[in-house]
């Protein structure tokens, strides 16, 4: 609140400074005020069109807020005028997901591995597309050349989920028991973990997970009604 302050000040006194609205509106981004902080990029590019840093911040800033739209408009504007820049595409491929555009999600996404063809983010995103459209070898594809890279919680458990989605239950209980090692108090890994033990019929285990699962999200309705609870 105190930056604001000082920012506020200084815009009174002249409201074109620029590098004093920008500052602001990553201010107000960082407080989680996303709303106001594409407002106040929207000003900085009023007085400055062609910033494409300031033009970045109002996309995210719209992603945050959940203008998904608004966003992907904002981030293909930067995509043309940076197509060699794998972020930038990455950046776009994720606000039309968020969007739905899954199509257009998927070519940006294309775009970004064309150019970094190591990047993690771009192959989860991209399995996430495959994912949506229920194309689960294609996202099982993706997800395990992003593990490949760097195995974290959130693409085990998506890979996990696809594998189930495939019958696959044996590698997806693999994925899960993979995922509660990066996090042993992961909620959504206890009870994924268990769908799958109970497709394998390995009821004692499952529900063993579920309990674990309950303590660790207590309110958690899908796991207190595979519970029995509700």
């Amino acid at each position: 609140e105190g930056a604001l302050a000082d920012y506020d000040r200084a815009l009174a006194l002249d409201p074109s400074q620029i590098g004093a609205l920008s500052n602001r509106s990553g201010t107000l981004a960082r407080m989680g005020r996303y709303v106001e902080a594409a407002e106040g990029f929207t000003q900085v590019l009023d007085l400055r069109p062609d910033d494409m840093v300031a033009l970045s911040s109002r996309a995210t800033a719209q992603l945050l807020a959940n203008e998904a739209d608004a966003a992907a408009k904002d981030f293909a504007l930067v995509a043309a005028a940076n197509p060699e820049n794998p972020a930038a595409h990455l950046n776009l491929g994720i606000a039309l997901n968020a969007a739905g555009n899954l199509d257009q999600a998927q070519a940006a996404f294309d775009a970004a591995l064309a150019l970094d063809p190591t990047s993690h983010q771009s192959l989860f995103n991209r399995g996430n597309v495959h994912a949506a459209r229920e194309d689960f070898a294609l996202a099982i594809k993706d997800y395990s050349a992003a593990v490949a890279l760097a195995p974290d919680l959130q693409t085990l458990i998506n890979r996990g989920l696809a594998q189930s989605a495939l019958g696959n239950f044996p590698a997806a209980v693999d994925d899960f028991t993979r995922a509660l090692i990066i996090d042993p108090l992961s909620a959504a890994s206890f009870n994924n973990r268990a769908d799958a033990l109970t497709a394998l019929a390995r009821l004692d285990e499952a529900l063993n997970d579920r309990l674990n699962a309950q303590t660790l999200a207590p309110t958690n309705l899908r796991i207190l009604n595979q519970l029995g609870m509700l």
